[in-house]
């Protein structure tokens, strides 16, 4: 059975290439300089459905982490929250003509935001804004391929 997390990745760092930040798998390379707004692909869950007959289905959630950074003192939620706008619209979950992420070699049967919300840390030298976006997927493998 094809486990669908490298391709889910994929599809999301194609998509967001075009949101005016970096993104990131886990962390920022070492070779790659912090700025002050990015975001990291971060934990994915996964569990078989098997609910259909199809079988070879997945229940799938990714986390987005949308981090911005401000000298110690100072801190402007609204910065996270206009990427998340822009994430959202990239991911469009909400109007008649769906945008969903397309997952290939999957076929995508929903996809919905499951959870957002804020955090924030702060540093001897710095304010940390942090805005978790997890969307989740069903999704099932295409012709049953095995890699």
């Amino acid at each position: 059975m094809l486990s669908p997390d490298k391709y889910i990745r994929k599809a999301y760092g194609t998509i967001l290439s075009g949101i005016g930040c970096p993104i990131y798998d886990m962390v920022v390379p070492k070779d790659k300089e912090i700025l002050p707004l990015y975001v990291l692909i971060t934990t994915q869950t996964k569990r078989p459905n098997f609910e259909t007959q199809c079988g070879h289905d997945w229940d799938c959630t990714i986390l987005l982490d949308i981090i911005a950074t401000f000298q110690n003192g100072f801190a402007d939620r609204a910065v996270v929250d206009d990427l998340e706008t822009k994430i959202l619209t990239a991911i469009d979950t909400w109007t008649f003509d769906k945008t969903e992420i397309a997952i290939q070699p999957f076929h995508v049967y929903n996809t919905e935001v499951d959870d957002s919300h804020d955090d924030f840390l702060t540093t001897p030298s710095k304010t940390i804004v942090r805005k978790l976006l997890r969307f989740r997927h069903f999704v099932g493998a295409v012709n049953n391929i095995v890699s």
